[in-house]
């Protein structure tokens, strides 16, 4: 730190070794406003700070030392802050509600396909053609967009990129194609339900919103987005069944579980899986079945 111009001594310093002045403050080039310290109880300014027997600038803080403590913080009614920290935004986990969601950009596109879907893993983004918004009422859109949050609550878009990361594996099982297309059928019936809890008028408009766009799908054309999962699912052939579900979920009084309940027991079950896995990788039996299993596929294969 630059010492302090003999000019601007006329110093008296205190305990902790600040430095205070009645000399006028010196003109300066720098336009960029500073914080300007309190001055102390005989109303001399703060020029730096002792030392080493030199009496330094140091920096633009109460104590001339570099600070931690914001003092406008505490003065202004958050002490809690004052100390630099993680400060929970209004949408974190821990201030929402269980089944609320934060909201996701959305963005309107022209497109000739009737796209209503969400794209990306780590931060989605929800895709609506224009012709969907001008050919759907806004009770079918509401609906529409319930069942897309549904798919977001569900981290639909990462279990799906991992499903097809491992295709390849799915296809040496003769149940591979099966178990790829169940899930994807599964995935859109659990976001019809999380947009069905929401009333029996939203199941309805749902329903309606799905047999609305598949209208406007023309022969043969299927949307091309990555990371994405559409409202009509990879098969627009099952439109009716999902329908008449809708239509089933709507006449019927539905008791809701609490979606804390899944919250843990989805976690919980993450934790006996990864128990059962490190079990599995520090058993020497299980390696060394493992081992020559796949040392009897490579036989097969080749």
């Amino acid at each position: 730190f630059p010492s302090v111009r003999k000019r601007e001594l006329r110093p008296a310093t205190d305990g902790i070794g600040r430095v205070f002045t009645r000399a006028p403050l010196p003109d300066s080039p720098n336009v960029v406003p500073l914080p300007t310290p309190p001055p102390d109880d005989a109303g001399r300014r703060p020029v730096g700070v002792e030392v080493d027997g030199d009496v330094l600038r140091g920096f633009p803080t109460p104590s001339g030392r570099l600070e931690f403590y914001s003092r406008t913080l505490a003065e202004w009614g958050w002490p809690e802050y004052a100390i630099p920290t993680y400060i929970h935004s209004h949408v974190h986990l821990e201030n929402l509600d269980p089944g609320q969601l934060v909201l996701i950009p959305t963005f309107r596109l022209p497109h000739s396909f009737p796209i209503i879907a969400v794209v990306g893993t780590v931060r989605p983004r929800l895709f609506i053609a224009e012709r969907v918004l001008e050919s759907l009422s806004e009770e079918e859109l509401i609906a529409a967009i319930a069942h897309e949050c549904g798919h977001v609550a569900a981290r639909d878009n990462l279990k799906r990129l991992l499903i097809r990361a491992c295709r390849d594996m799915l296809s040496i099982v003769p149940c591979g194609r099966a178990i790829d297309r169940a899930w994807a059928e599964n995935a859109e019936a659990a976001a019809d339900e999380h947009a069905a809890e929401r009333g029996s008028a939203v199941a309805l408009n749902l329903a309606s919103a799905l047999i609305e766009i598949a209208r406007m799908v023309p022969a043969g054309a299927r949307p091309t987005m990555p990371a994405a999962v559409f409202i009509l699912g990879d098969d627009d052939h099952g439109v009716m069944g999902r329908v008449n579900r809708l239509i089933a979920l709507a006449g019927t009084s539905r008791q809701r579980v609490s979606r804390r309940f899944f919250y843990w027991a989805e976690r919980l079950a993450f934790l006996v899986l990864l128990a059962g896995l490190l079990i599995a990788v520090t058993n020497t039996q299980v390696l060394t079945s493992l081992h020559l299993a796949m040392e009897r596929i490579v036989q097969i294969l080749s």
